[in-house]
């Protein structure tokens, strides 16, 4: 198909060669300055995938989607972003309740690893994290710098978590909101050193310190 060109859509949905069992995906972004439309995750056919991003910045112009958005049939979907992420537009992070729906498989966890640095750009950064009745949900854990001016939602239903992790300060100047749904939820604040946010912090939702 060739090499991507600014504003493509980025596909890697049900690229598994197997009925199941998927192996892991890695991806290297080698291309500078690469703006991206869409860029989707996940496997409908052949189960559970792990897909991993490397190399140059991704600059994202629309939406994010990990796993499948909605059905009972959703495979888990584990991704990592080790490259860095530069937001053109405001931005949506959509990250699907993993597991099949169903006894044995319900009580899955997909999941996001946001590894590389953040720049807000301007813009604001909304990460949704999805949860079924089969206690299938989601989590994301941002170990990754976040810079520039803009704000950061995260927007958790029963059962989700969101953790943030690393030694290095966040810079953005923004408000860093935790939207909670009916008390299940955790927001985790595990930094090693530095701040999760230099402005306004806004709770709404059980929060764990793991500093002092």
């Amino acid at each position: 198909a060739g090499a991507p060109q600014d504003g493509d859509d980025l596909n890697f949905f049900n690229i598994c060669p197997l009925p199941f069992g998927c192996p892991s995906f890695t991806v290297v972004n080698d291309l500078n300055n690469l703006r991206v439309g869409e860029l989707r995750f996940g496997d409908s056919a052949s189960g559970d995938g792990d897909y991993i991003v490397n190399g140059n910045p991704l600059h994202l112009t629309r939406w994010v989607l990990v796993g499948i958005g909605s059905g009972g049939d959703t495979p888990q979907a584990t991704v990592t972003l080790n490259c860095p992420v530069v937001l053109e537009n405001d931005v949506r992070f959509h990250v699907a309740y993993g597991g099949w729906g169903g006894f044995p498989y319900d009580g899955q966890e997909s999941r996001l690893f946001l590894n590389g640095a953040i720049n807000l750009n301007g813009h604001d950064l909304d990460i949704v994290l999805d949860y079924n009745v089969q206690n299938s949900r989601s989590r994301v854990d941002v170990s990754g710098t976040i810079s520039g001016v803009g704000n950061v939602l995260i927007s958790a239903s029963d059962g989700c978590t969101a953790q943030f992790n690393g030694a290095a300060d966040n810079t953005f100047g923004g408000t860093l909101s935790f939207d909670g749904g009916s008390g299940g939820e955790k927001f985790i604040l595990n930094k090693t050193g530095g701040a999760v946010t230099q402005g306004r912090l806004i709770i709404g939702g059980i929060c764990r310190w793991n500093r002092p």
